[in-house]
């Protein structure tokens, strides 16, 4: 049982799950309690990365000498730009900085950034995250008093005591990406490559050496990463959404395919939604695309290749299942599924159907078998709390649950009304 550091959340959930599948007398025991033992070890580990970041800070030696200059600016408006990764977060905040009246957003509560920030900060009176998270909206402000943060999924919840989202009133934007097979090949191609960035008419050095590094990754093992990619920005989706209906918040929504076309714009629906006067933006964008250097055989293997995927043949036989009927993303998150002593499989999940530019959710689940009939299921809330705090969020997000007959590997889809589908996840064999 593995618990990488990197994409912390998303291991646990996927090796309780595994945990939770297991053949033996036990198996079903561990599916009443698997709740219970996954928000335990979740809190666990999140008091794990606040310890790790509050050693940061108690053992940082300042490379000024600790006695930098302390603004006193009070912020007296806040936002949070919540985000997956690939979205265009970089682009977008490194222009809010350049207006110098909206803040400057930044991911302040990532580990491998507070050592940069508190040099910048340079005051060596800071000693816990508390001391951290007041420091920041002090130095970091801009001086009309409006504090501005981006931060993934992982990095808010960990520091959740920072944000007091609730008690502060902060305006939240939720940043996302229409088509997550794309975004995840962002995600991918720039973990391969090292390349995250480049900068406005930057260009790739060694375009050659770059392409080689892409070309080189398209095999199976690549398809592995790539797939884990895409389930990963599924989890935090699905995470950011769950929180945004337990909380009773109606986040500013905004997607990376507008925010590309019209950075100006965007600004102003943000400053429009915090209530600050900002002026329009105009110049150069501070950052330049890296997808237009993707050779386009990666770009075809990795998107069509995962959108066709399946555990068995596409030639099989499935009925009302029209298989060019299939959209591209990821719709959804499979939580556990568990082995009943009769040999089919519980599956609980949630899904959403997100191209349209809004959370539609599915009519039904459609439950492709490798050795069984098509099935359909009903989709149903799969958080009760969350319905009971925020009753409209079962148009947002759609749980479901069933058993399914079969030990052969199974694929699901979630249907729209129009009959389209969207790929929510899948399950393997058994054995």
């Amino acid at each position: 049982w593995t618990l990488p550091s990197r994409n912390s959340a998303f291991w646990l959930d996927r090796n309780l799950a595994i945990l939770a599948s297991v053949r033996g007398g036990w198996a079903a025991h561990l599916g009443n309690v698997g709740l219970n033992l996954r928000e335990v070890v979740r809190e666990w580990w999140r008091a794990r990365q606040v310890g790790v970041a509050e050693d940061i800070i108690k053992k940082h030696k300042y490379t000024r000498g600790g006695n930098g200059f302390r603004r006193d600016v009070r912020a007296t408006q806040e936002y949070v730009v919540c985000m997956t990764p690939r979205v265009g977060s970089s682009l977008l905040c490194f222009a809010i900085h350049r207006l110098c009246c909206l803040g400057v957003p930044d991911e302040y509560y990532n580990p491998r950034l507070i050592s940069l920030v508190l040099d910048s900060i340079n005051d060596n009176s800071i000693r816990t995250t508390k001391d951290y998270a007041k420091a920041l909206r002090s130095r970091f402000a801009s001086d009309n008093g409006v504090f501005a943060v981006k931060t993934t999924w992982r990095h808010f919840v960990d520091f959740k005591e920072c944000f007091c989202v609730p008690q502060r009133n902060v305006g939240m934007i939720y940043l996302s990406r229409r088509d997550t097979v794309s975004q995840a090949l962002s995600m991918f191609a720039a973990n391969q490559s090292g390349l995250y960035h480049l900068p406005h008419g930057g260009a790739v050095e060694d375009v050659d050496l770059y392409r080689k590094s892409l070309l080189n990754s398209m095999n199976a093992s690549g398809l592995h990463r790539f797939e884990f990619i895409v389930k990963n920005i599924a989890f935090q989706a699905a995470r950011w959404e769950g929180y945004f209906a337990e909380n009773n918040i109606a986040p500013l929504r905004m997607y990376y395919e507008d925010v590309i076309q019209d950075v100006p714009d965007a600004i102003e629906k943000i400053s429009q939604f915090i209530g600050v006067r900002a002026p329009r933006y105009q110049g150069d964008l501070p950052l330049t695309k890296v997808g237009k250097n993707y050779p386009r055989e990666f770009v075809e293997f990795f998107s069509e290749s995962y959108r066709s995927q399946f555990f068995f043949s596409r030639k099989q036989a499935h009925g009302e299942f029209d298989f060019e009927r299939i959209r591209s993303g990821s719709g959804g998150y499979i939580d556990t599924h568990s082995l009943d002593q009769a040999g089919g499989r519980r599956i609980e999940g949630w899904s959403l159907l997100p191209w349209r530019g809004a959370l539609v959710p599915p009519v039904r689940i459609a439950v492709l078998c490798e050795d069984g009939p098509l099935e359909f299921w009903a989709p149903t809330h799969a958080r009760p709390d969350v319905l009971a705090c925020h009753p409209s969020a079962a148009t947002d997000l759609c749980g479901f649950s069933g058993r399914a007959a079969s030990s052969g590997a199974i694929d699901l889809y979630g249907e729209d009304p129009d009959g389209f589908y969207v790929r929510i996840g899948a399950v393997p064999a058994v054995g």
